[in-house]
């Protein structure tokens, strides 16, 4: 591209179309963040001297649902098609959750599920950086990085219609001011950068940013473009450095993939509208409003007090001094007739502001459908399973937002796979989790060794030699599957207290049906034992002579066992029996010796008695 004008018009156009729907969502910004009343209304309120005060719904569910969205956590599982896909597939599973894992990628995830829910947009641009870490080749390991991109800086193609942004977009501007220091850092021209201004050339589309003094602090106005060019039948995609009418850098897109290196998503969307996307607040923004005038009317009716005071009542008709006294809470007021005087109450119309507020309160819960489960204010007692099935019935509300953020997870790993493929060249050593949650380690782009230990070496397309490499990623089109998998069930403790209790059931009144149930409860545990148990009882399944032998060598085991034990009983028996025996004969002999001896008393008590 030769100048700028084809990019300034461009941009003038993206402004045009989508000024009143960044107006909008700025203002859903400023109103989660505190700001929700009229300047007209501020300053009403400071002439009375009565404080701001509003009531912060949007923020309140925002943080809920995000919350709620983060401990949601899910994961994108890769299937490979195919036999052969399997490896590929293993390795990039280990790849994606090496990358969603790290703590950058997730403070950038929270970020963009925060602007879908409010600003109804997210975008996120996908970089290739170095690591400065090299394999024994001398090849750099590169990383794949995920930046979240404020919608504010984003202006798109207001005439793309397909659900996918990058299949039929013209192009897509980032706007944003930099340091020129940190631009001369990057490699940018130092002449042309000098020549740059701080003036706003884009004022009637970018904000204009902090005024800085030139001689300290030098910011500049930057645009980084991507265009998709039509050379012949195919479309070619070039991005562009520039500022004013100066072209900083341009060139040709390094990618394989045909696209912008940007994933976007909308939460709502219609271009043929004023308001071409928004969030989830676009309906609660009036209901906010009505809540909070309707607050600030109750607190100034609860600071006010109405009278109502007949001619002659006061003394000189006083009325402002009266009225001085009369608000004091402590005050003593001296009138002519108190007959006169009459204090209006307000409980009435207090009531119904009231009323009004808890409506408002009530319809933005229905809008959003949340409850006090998935705003985590419940405190009823319930078990979990009640409560994850109320959390579910409020997702229902939810389930487009929950689906578009999965979705825009989805992009994200597509893209990012098609970065791994290109760049992820060096020989590096991954971490896998097998099917049976077990870890192993796999070294990928490993070298292939010949028969005399030396490196196989194979002709390249430039004439090069380079290493012969097993454990390669290559993925074609329609070769992998992707799904979302859920990492935590909240229910899993409360299910397998069922099934643990349905096994105890079985076995005191069917105990043959607990072999042929206990296949599910294992598919339902996550335990990492319970794929290998799974495994020995097919096994058993597909050899039922071996089982069988088993279970006859089992059977006889018992009935030795048992025989051993109804010996051992007898024996036991037998010796109680004799034990009772010796008992019962020793203590025959004992009354019999007794007996003896009392006869031989008796005796010599007798002869004593006769000789006296």
């Amino acid at each position: 591209m030769e100048n700028t004008d084809k990019l300034i018009n461009w941009l003038k156009e993206s402004s045009y179309h989508f000024h009143k729907t960044k107006a909008f969502a700025k203002k859903v910004r400023d109103y989660k963040n505190g700001d929700q009343l009229d300047e007209s209304i501020k300053n009403i309120l400071a002439n009375r001297g009565q404080p701001e005060q509003y009531e912060n719904n949007i923020a309140k569910h925002n943080n809920a649902i995000i919350g709620f969205k983060n401990e949601r956590a899910v994961e994108i599982h890769v299937l490979g098609r195919q036999q052969q896909d399997k490896t590929s597939a293993n390795m990039l599973n280990a790849l994606l959750r090496a990358t969603f894992q790290h703590s950058s990628y997730e403070e950038q995830s929270e970020a963009m599920d925060d602007e879908l829910t409010i600003e109804g947009i997210a975008v996120a641009e996908l970089r290739v950086t170095g690591s400065k870490s090299y394999d024994k080749w001398g090849r750099e390991h590169k990383n794949v990085e995920t930046y979240h991109i404020p919608s504010s800086e984003i202006f798109l193609d207001p005439f793309s219609k397909a659900k996918d942004y990058n299949k039929d977009a013209r192009y897509i501007h980032r706007c944003f001011w930099a340091d020129v220091e940190d631009l001369q850092g990057i490699g940018f021209d130092e002449k042309k950068l000098e020549k740059l201004s701080t003036y706003n050339y884009l004022s009637h589309s970018v904000a204009d940013d902090l005024y800085t003094d030139e001689v300290n602090r030098k910011r500049i106005l930057l645009c980084y473009t991507w265009y998709r060019e039509k050379i012949g039948n195919e479309d070619t995609y070039k991005w562009v450095f520039w500022s004013e009418n100066t072209i900083l850098a341009q060139g040709k897109s390094p990618y394989n993939f045909k696209g912008f290196p940007y994933v976007v998503e909308f939460l709502n969307r219609d271009f043929s509208g004023e308001i071409k996307y928004w969030g989830l607040y676009r309906d609660v923004m009036p209901l906010q409003d009505h809540i909070n005038y309707a607050k600030l009317r109750l607190q100034n009716m609860l600071g006010s007090n109405k009278t109502l005071i007949n001619r002659g009542s006061l003394i000189d008709e006083d009325i402002e001094s009266f009225n001085e006294e009369w608000s004091l809470d402590n005050a003593v007021v001296m009138v002519e007739d108190i007959n006169g005087i009459k204090d209006v109450k307000q409980n009435i119309q207090i009531q119904q502001i009231l009323n009004i507020i808890i409506d408002g309160r009530n319809q933005i819960n229905e809008l959003l459908n949340a409850n006090k489960e998935i705003m985590g204010t419940a405190n009823n007692r319930m078990s979990a399973v009640a409560q994850e099935q109320r959390v579910q019935t409020s997702l229902v509300g939810l389930s487009h937002f929950i689906k578009k953020a999965d979705r825009l997870q989805k992009k994200v790993a597509k893209r990012m796979i098609d970065l791994f493929c290109q760049y992820y060249d060096s020989e590096r050593v991954i971490n896998i989790v097998d099917e049976d949650y077990a870890n192993e380690y796999i070294t990928m782009n490993q070298t292939r060794l010949n028969q005399n230990g030396g490196y196989e070496l194979e002709l390249a397309e430039d004439g090069t030699l380079t290493p012969s490499e097993d454990n390669k990623i290559k993925v074609g089109e329609y070769d992998l599957i992707f799904e979302i998998r859920e990492k935590s069930k909240t229910s899993q403790t409360e299910r397998l207290k069922q099934n643990i209790e349905l096994l105890k059931i079985l076995e005191r009144t069917n105990p043959a049906l607990v072999s042929q149930v206990v296949p599910f409860i294992l598919k339902d545990s996550e335990a990492p034992s319970a794929r290998k148990i799974q495994q020995i009882i097919e096994s058993q399944k597909q050899n039922p002579q071996e089982s069988l032998r088993m279970e006859e060598v089992r059977l006889e085991m018992l009935h030795k066992q048992s025989q051993t034990n109804l010996n051992n009983a007898k024996a036991k028996a037998l010796g109680d029996r004799i034990n009772l025996d010796l008992k019962k004969a020793w203590s025959s002999n004992k009354v019999a010796l007794e007996n003896v001896k009392a006869k031989q008393q008796k005796n010599m008590t007798d002869s004593i008695r006769r000789i006296m």
